[in-house]
């Protein structure tokens, strides 16, 4: 990425509107060839659909799977098990071994292996949100020295390898008198995921969450 572009993104960013979000092509064009079996003519077209997943921008082209760990599919739990544990999607084996479903004999068979799927994938993505919280999460920009600061950060996301990262530009305070006194900060605005939201608007658990990932200490 050139020095301009990117001192453009750290100057929209700095607005403090939550956007651009970054995306890391090297990273996401090789997932959408692997994953979904994408040419890399197409996967090179992808744009953001659905908030922050990726698909090509051909007539082809869907969005086989949310990439967001947030919470699991319950639906997709049961086709893991009707394929025990293999992902027909990805063409890969994603959950745990079940049993094969043409092989059991009750209903009561096929939803415990399915409640199974549901629990390793719900536990799975807990740890993906929990590396995330670290890798892909806010951090803490001012004075002179932010745009060095922002660019040695980029850098590094990019050599790790991690394909999405988002910034919050507000300081500590800042967040926590939002919630003492909402009626003082009605244009605070903060990224939540795939999207911007005012701070004051959203309830206090989200606040709570934007604070616990957004607060840096010395």
């Amino acid at each position: 990425m050139s020095q301009d572009v990117l001192q453009n993104a750290f100057g929209c960013i700095h607005h403090g509107l939550g956007y651009p979000n970054m995306k890391n092509d090297q990273v996401l064009i090789k997932s959408a060839m692997f994953l979904s079996n994408y040419t890399e003519e197409d996967a090179r077209t992808w744009a953001a659909r659905a908030c922050i997943v990726p698909c090509p921008e051909t007539k082809n082209a869907l969005i086989p799977a949310r990439l967001a760990s947030c919470t699991p599919l319950g639906s997709k739990c049961v086709e893991l098990a009707l394929w025990n544990g293999f992902n027909p999607v990805f063409n890969m084996q994603t959950g745990p071994k079940t049993g094969d479903a043409t092989k059991m004999k009750s209903f009561d068979e096929l939803f415990e292996a399915a409640l199974e799927q549901y629990k390793i994938i719900h536990r799975e993505g807990f740890k993906i949100r929990n590396i995330a919280r670290y890798t892909e999460e806010t951090i803490q920009l001012a004075g002179d020295k932010g745009f060095d600061i922002f660019k040695a950060y980029i850098e590094t996301w990019c050599d790790l390898g991690i394909n999405h990262v988002q910034f919050n530009m507000v300081d500590n305070e800042t967040l926590l008198a939002a919630q003492k006194q909402p009626e003082d900060y009605s244009e605070l605005f903060v990224r939540v995921a795939g999207y911007s939201a005012t701070f004051i608007e959203l309830n206090k658990r989200t606040q709570d969450t934007i604070i616990a990932r957004t607060v840096q200490e010395p």
